[in-house]
């Protein structure tokens, strides 16, 4: 495990940036600005691999899901009607997830 010390970094810091970069949950050009510093910032590089170390086993542990057949053509078929309503729209989609075991 990485002898990196978390206790004195200010919230909101690098161990939160790496971790969400680990996570995947970062916009596409915040992923890119965090790549970068990966690998011209050799500290902020082992912090990403400690985040890696210690959030990287819970994926293997999910079991793989297919969706159901009908996910795809219903989920074109809802972008593809006519607009509505931001929330009727995503009302629309949280249905057409529930419905084949999705989570949104």
């Amino acid at each position: 495990m990485s002898e990196t010390d978390h206790s004195d970094t200010p919230e909101g810091g690098d161990p939160i940036v790496a971790g969400e970069y680990v996570l995947g949950v970062l916009e596409a050009s915040e992923r890119s600005t965090v790549a970068q510093r990966i690998e011209r910032e050799p500290e902020f590089a082992t912090e990403v691999a400690f985040w890696e170390e210690r959030l990287g086993g819970f994926a293997d542990e999910v079991k793989s899901v297919a969706p159901p057949e009908a996910a795809w053509s219903r989920i074109e078929a809802a972008i593809a009607a006519p607009a509505r309503s931001p929330a009727l729209a995503f009302g629309s989609l949280c249905r057409i997830c529930s419905s084949g075991g999705l989570l949104v």
